[in-house]
């Protein structure tokens, strides 16, 4: 710190000290009212810093929906991908149930069935001609 700015930092240590004493009639150490101080000069620093941003306006709602809409796409296409990462990590290790099928062979007539039962359910998969014997 410079002589200067010291000194600067003095007096106005000793007008915050006097302040205060007069308005609630008692003494802060010095280690409050610097922070009273630092606070002070960071408000001062964060208003300019607002003053400084651009202020967009739009003519219609319509365009400022698409302003948004830009600003906040990159978050939603990186949403989209983890999602299908995270679809594509639970399928994969997923397992899959497999078919257990048994098999039954009947025959009616002249025609052949072959049936799989699985659980409840009952397909038939194949119909054939059962050929006839040669009698010999």
């Amino acid at each position: 710190m410079t002589k200067e700015k010291q000194q600067d930092y003095l007096t106005l240590l000793a007008e915050l000290r006097h302040r205060y004493k007069i308005r609630y009639g008692s003494t802060l150490d010095d280690e409050i009212l610097f922070v009273i101080i630092r606070i002070n000069e960071l408000q001062v620093d964060l208003k300019k810093e607002v003053q400084t941003i651009n202020r967009v306006s739009f003519p219609t709602g319509f365009s400022y929906f698409l302003y948004g809409l830009g600003k906040s796409i990159s978050y939603l296409l990186a949403g989209i991908g983890l999602l299908m990462i995270a679809g594509t990590i639970y399928l994969s290790f997923t397992p899959t149930p497999s078919k257990k099928y048994e098999y039954i062979q009947t025959t009616k007539g002249t025609v052949l069935f072959l049936e799989a039962f699985n659980g409840k359910d009952t397909m038939i998969l194949v119909e054939t001609k059962v050929p006839k014997k040669k009698k010999q």
